[in-house]
This record gives structure tokens, sequence and C-alpha cells, in this order.
């Protein structure tokens, strides 16, 4: 994969979003703003940056994003307390892992005078027990090891597919099976949104809001993985459980909507869809 052009450049335009994002994030941190909300976004787009750069084999871009992101994880698991010395080292950050993508980018060297700097300040924050060398990075979700709280009980995962979701050919089922091996794991589905007239439905949009409540969960960065690439075109949420939550119990807005829904194979065909009977093939 690495070697074809045309995917490689599609990871550039994404770092160019990313990049963008990262920035806005990191400026709102430094007017005041370093909510969960904005950490969180940050540290996201560093995240996505880097599973992406490894997939690729890009040691160094991989690297910086890997010790930026260790410490964005510190922060927002209230391990770091945000001051001016800490946003001045993101905002330097920042600007290095732009730099990064660039030269990546255009196949040249990174300037270890500009690199070298910025990692040292990151791992000031970290101490010595964050100072080992990776070993060889593997595109994987779960490889990295972060401590983390061991008062988390897992995390609650939110998402409702857009049109686009489904335009570009994805599927909520193999979403929902990948966050379902991370750990045991309760699932609904919320069809509020459904029309109350048959008429007004549209295959094209996406109506369900799927929430997954994970137990047992570390870290979200195995949910982030899941998520990397479709994570703009779902409405996403992803937030810790602190407690056990009690299951969605459906609420169809529309009893015959929803029960067509419960059987979406069937109307996949409009030949299907228009046969009074069905008959399963032995």
């Amino acid at each position: 994969m690495a070697n074809d052009p045309s995917i490689l450049d599609t990871f550039f335009e994404e770092c160019e979003d990313l990049i963008v994002a990262l920035t806005e994030g990191l400026t709102e941190m430094r007017d005041g703003a370093a909510d969960d909300e904005t950490v969180n976004a940050v540290f996201r787009a560093v995240h996505s940056i880097k599973g992406a750069a490894g997939a690729f084999a890009l040691d160094e871009l991989v690297g910086f994003a890997h010790k930026f992101e260790t410490v964005l994880d510190e922060l927002r698991s209230n391990r770091l307390t945000t001051d001016e010395n800490l946003l001045r080292v993101l905002q330097r950050a920042g600007d290095v892992l732009a730099d990064l993508v660039e030269a990546a980018r255009d196949n040249i060297p990174a300037n270890r005078d500009q690199v070298d700097p910025v990692l040292n300040e990151l791992q000031a924050f970290l101490g010595d027990e964050d100072d080992q060398p990776e070993e060889e990075f593997v595109f994987e979700a779960m490889t990295l090891d972060f401590d983390s709280a061991d008062d988390q009980s897992g995390y609650q995962v939110s998402f409702r597919p857009g049109p686009e979701f489904y335009a570009c050919g994805h599927d909520p089922e193999l979403l929902i099976k990948a966050l379902n091996e991370l750990g045991s794991a309760t699932i609904s589905a919320d069809d509020t949104a459904l029309p109350d007239d048959f008429a007004d439905f549209d295959w094209e949009s996406g109506y369900l809001t799927w929430t997954i409540d994970i137990q047992d969960l570390a870290t979200d960065l195995g949910i982030l993985e899941i998520f990397q690439f479709v994570d703009d075109l779902c409405d996403l949420k992803i937030s810790p459980r602190d407690t056990p939550l009690t299951p969605a119990q459906p609420q169809p807005s529309n009893p015959k909507i929803s029960q067509i829904l419960r059987q979406p194979r069937r109307l996949r065909s409009p030949q299907r869809m228009s046969t009074p009977q069905l008959t399963r093939r032995p």
C-alpha cells in the first residue's frame, strides 16, 4: 500500500484537514478553552495522523506523533495541568508535526535541529518512564502501552451515520462488530428519527443512532482506530462510563417502518420490493 501513489496522496490530503483541526484546537486551548472536548479533538487529530503514517512506514512522523499524543493523553487524563509552558510546547509541537507531514510528502529528511528540541520538551512532561525507544511500529490499535487510570470502567460510543457514510459503501455492522471485540458490549439502536410517513422515507439518509456501551476498556485508543477513516462521515461521540448504564429501550417512531428496517435484506432490490411473497432458496 505504501507504494501506491494514489493512496499516499489521499493520506496527505487527509493530513491537511487534520492539521487544520489540530491548529484550531490548539488555538482554542491557548485562548483558554482547554476543555475536555477541545483536548480530545486535538488528541484525535494527532492520533489519526500517527496511525495512518504507520501504515506507510513514515517512521519519523510516527515517532514524533507518538510522543505528541502521549503528552496529550496525559493532559486529557488529568495527569498534567494546563499551564503557559505546556501550551507553548504543544503549539510548537503542532508546527513541527505539520512540517514533518510536509517533509514526508516531499520525500525529504526531517530537520532534526527543529524536531529534536521539541521532542525533548515533550519528553520533559513525561519523565523517564516513557523515554524508552519504541519497538518496531505495528499498525494495530492496541499495541501501544499507555498507563491509564484504573477507575475507568469502560466507554460509551454513540454514532449516527450520515448520507455520505452509506454513499461510500460503509456498513455500521462492521464498526459495531469491531467495537464488540474490544470488550463486553451492550448495543442499542435509537430509531426515533424515522419519519412518521413511509412516503417521506429516504433510503440514502441515516436515521438510526447506534449506542455501544463497552465495559472493561481502559483506553479509547481502540475506538478511535476503528472510526479513524469515518469519523467525519457520522455524528460520533465517545465518552467514558463511570457507572453501569441501563440499556436504552427501543422507542420506534413508526412501528411499520421499524418492522421493515429489521428486515433490511428484503429491501435491497426493487424487484424484491414489488414481489408480494418471498420464498427462501434452499
